[in-house]
């Protein structure tokens, strides 16, 4: 007997609407002009589950042909900031400042990260620079 769900898509759209009412909207950390962290910059769900899953491993392994896990990643979630079922992530890469890295925001509840006083440059310092 065939499946009577649909598989889940991406869209390609910024701002995805799920039946229950919950709007995901996702972020990516967007260097600013001068090379530093910057802020976070609206994508596409395809753009953010690849840098997700390309952050799932490790970037000198990748550089020489080699998956490995990455052991710097760092996954947070965020309920009470973005809404139930956010989250934060990054590779872990990020030096002084948060620049050389990447990480993404998912939100949950319609909103910015900006919007729910998550400045990116902000949140690295606090994260410690996890990100």
């Amino acid at each position: 007997m065939p499946p009577t769900t649909r598989p889940h898509v991406l869209t390609g759209q910024h701002a995805v609407q799920l039946a229950e009412g919950t709007v995901l909207r996702f972020f990516l950390a967007q260097g600013d002009e001068a090379g530093g962290a910057g802020e976070w910059g609206a994508v596409s769900d395809a753009e953010f589950q690849y840098a997700y899953e390309m952050a799932l491993f490790d970037p000198a392994g990748i550089a020489v042909g080699e998956l490995r896990p990455n052991a710097r990643r760092v996954q947070v979630p965020l309920d009470a900031v973005v809404g139930v079922g956010g989250f934060f992530w990054s590779d872990g890469g990020a030096g002084d400042g948060g620049a050389g890295g990447s990480a993404g925001v998912m939100t949950t509840n319609g909103k910015t990260p900006q919007d729910c006083g998550l400045r990116l440059t902000e949140f690295l310092a606090r994260a410690g620079g996890a990100a």
